[in-house]
């Protein structure tokens, strides 16, 4: 049976069970449901079609409602009635009970006369399917909810920064709540949650200011963090004591207060006549309560806010044991990421620090820290490789031929180097059979003497750096002052600098904060060759230079926070008396920060960024390497 319909439709699937009939009855079982459904239904509802098939022991009915102005919840509960009325319609069915419904929007419709495919129809890509988030069940559905709306949480303590894995936001989250059937779900897990954190910041009394996510309204936020704190002194709410139920409560007198009526039923009645402007009205007043309701929690979870990862958040308000078992592994998962990322940066940091010496500063790698630097690089050396690699490629075929004519270089690197321009070359060559950058690596792992490496095969790499570098200056250089090429040291350092992670080809977990991280800690290994070099390197870090205005004040706060926690590391430490800063910025710097002074405001960023990274370094000496590892929190702590 089918008729025309309009607007989306909602495909729906009861599933009643009972005895299985005689043999003969079997049909007659199959008439009485058909009976019910064409005959005794009266609903609101329009049923535009429907299928009927019978097995021993039950039937299952497909229906596909009209969906013109009707709310998720109206259709399943359109559904369960129907389910009802078909196990009642006649006694050969009050043997029969219901079992399942399920209900789902049905985005088109089979062909121009059907909704529901023919019988014989059993192509599975032609089938009518339903959301994937369906298929998951309620119990899975409440955990993803959870793991969202504590997800959109963080990213509104930490506003502007991805801070979840995968990446969302808050605004992620609200926008992705309009599709079924998650608006259901996040805003049913929002409430539970808004009850769990009022009560865990009623026992902690520790009530922290209003918190209010991006976009979001102020008042919104303030009204509904006082509402939730309401309904931390009572065990129930109207009689309800289920967290789900009293959230539910919450949000709803929170929703009537402020007009925020987001359900479809609700936006129908204020506005019947654009079904497309109802529904961009309804995605709104959704987002406007999320908005208010993720404020409203990170304000009453704000002294969570070390937690690494949404589960970590979630786990603190419930008690549901599913989510404390997720919690563990994540947590232990996180763990090791951090363990190996402790590592992998450290190998990229050392690396840099190297290669930027080895621009600027060569003189600190003949110094004793510097020959621990060159000790240590032997066991990183496939970063080393992957630094070194870049910066040749950078330099350039021309200037590197040109530096192999300095007699300061050992004839040991000599052949392995001209086989690393020739491969350089032959990437131009169109007729070129092999493969030219396998060609690169290979000839340079054999001037680093990559199989068994030594600190001093380590820097005679390092030394050909040096001779090269400056030489990207000069007619040596055949790309000499045209832009995307380099045509200075600073340029060449500064180039290593911008993506450090992919120069050092670091493999770090979603957690890890990259190519900053990396940058940092560069720093903190460069401060115990020389304060003043770590100095000229910061000088040189990328936020610096970008165009967004908010980016300055961000460098700028950066740059005292390494002061204050320089100071602070020391102090804890009760060492001997470090000597001042070589530069008097550094000095000034740093005196103003022990007497609690402001910095001069009129400095650009770029002037107080390295005064500041000298003036912290020179705080931690004197510095080994081993020590370095341990500064490297003083430059990418809080």
């Amino acid at each position: 049976m089918s008729d025309k319909g309009n607007d989306v439709p909602y495909l729906g699937q009861i599933t009643i069970t009972g005895p299985e009939p005689e043999l003969g009855r079997r049909q007659h079982f199959v008439d009485a449901l058909a009976a019910a459904m064409t005959e005794g239904w009266r609903s609101l509802r329009k049923v535009l079609d429907h299928r009927i098939i019978g097995y021993p022991g039950g039937a299952v009915i497909t229906v596909v409602l009209d969906g013109d102005g009707l709310d998720f919840e109206e259709a399943a509960a359109a559904l369960a009635s129907l389910g009802r009325h078909l196990t009642t319609w006649s006694p050969e069915l009050l043997e029969y009970t219901l079992q399942q419904v399920e209900v789902a929007r049905l985005d088109r419709r089979w062909d121009e006369e059907h909704w529901l495919p023919p019988l014989d129809h059993d192509r599975a890509e032609d089938r009518p399917a339903w959301p994937l988030p369906v298929l998951m069940g309620d119990p899975l559905q409440e955990l993803a909810a959870q793991y969202l709306v504590a997800g959109a949480v963080r990213s509104v303590w930490e506003p502007g920064k991805r801070v979840n894995y995968p990446a969302f936001t808050a605004r992620d989250v609200a926008l992705g709540a309009a599709e079924f059937p998650w608006h259901r779900e996040i805003t049913t897990a929002l409430g539970a949650m808004l009850i769990q954190a009022a009560r865990r910041e009623a026992s902690d009394n520790d009530y922290a200011p209003l918190i209010v996510a991006e976009g979001a309204s102020r008042e919104f936020a303030d009204d509904l963090v006082r509402r939730a704190r309401l309904t931390a002194d009572d065990d129930a709410t109207d009689g309800f004591a289920d967290d789900q139920m009293r959230g539910h409560l919450l949000l709803q007198a929170f929703v009537e207060a402020h007009e925020l009526g987001w359900t479809a039923a609700a936006v129908a009645m204020a506005d019947h006549d654009n079904p497309d402007r109802r529904e961009a009205h309804r995605n709104e007043l959704l987002r406007q309560l999320l908005d208010a309701g993720f404020g409203a929690l990170a304000t009453m979870c704000a002294g969570l806010q070390d937690v690494r990862s949404p589960w970590e958040l979630a786990v603190e308000l419930t008690d549901d044991p599913v989510v404390a078992i997720i919690t563990d592994l994540e947590s232990d998962r996180i763990d090791e990421d951090i363990d190996s990322d402790t590592c992998e940066v450290w190998a990229a940091a050392t690396s840099h620090a190297a290669v930027w010496a080895a621009i600027h500063r060569p003189d600190l790698l003949d110094i004793p820290v510097g020959a621990e630097l060159l000790d240590d690089l032997t066991g990183s050396i496939d970063t080393l490789h992957q630094v070194v690699h870049s910066a040749l490629v950078m330099l350039g075929d021309a200037v590197i031929a040109a530096a192999l004519e300095d007699p300061a270089l050992p004839p040991v690197l000599l052949t392995p180097i001209r086989n690393f321009i020739a491969a350089q070359r032959a990437i131009r060559d169109e007729d070129y059979e092999g493969d030219a950058i396998d060609d690169m690596h290979c000839a340079l792992e054999a001037a680093l003497g990559h199989h068994d490496p030594a600190p001093e095969r380590l820097r005679e790499v390092l030394r050909l750096i040096t001779i090269a570098a400056p030489l990207t200056g000069t007619h040596a250089n055949p790309e000499l002052g045209q832009e995307g090429y380099i045509s200075s040291p600073s340029q060449l350092s500064s180039a290593l600098l911008r993506h450090a992670d992919e120069h050092a080809a670091l493999d770090l977990s979603p957690e890890s904060h990259g190519d900053g991280g990396a940058r940092l800690a560069t720093i903190a290994v460069l401060g115990a060759l020389a304060p003043e070099a770590a100095g000229a390197m910061a000088a040189q870090l990328p936020i610096l230079d970008h165009a967004d205005p908010r980016s300055e004040p961000a460098a700028r706060d950066q740059a005292l926070r390494w002061i204050h926690n320089a100071i602070e590391q020391t102090n804890a430490l009760e060492g001997e008396v470090s000597p001042d800063p070589d530069s008097s910025d550094a000095r000034l710097v740093l005196t103003s920060a022990r007497d609690h002074r402001p910095v001069p405001s009129d400095w650009p960023a770029r002037r107080l960024v390295a005064a500041a990274a000298e003036a912290s370094a020179a705080v931690l000496q004197p510095m080994t390497l081993e020590d370095a590892a341990g500064a490297i929190e003083v430059f990418t702590g809080s």
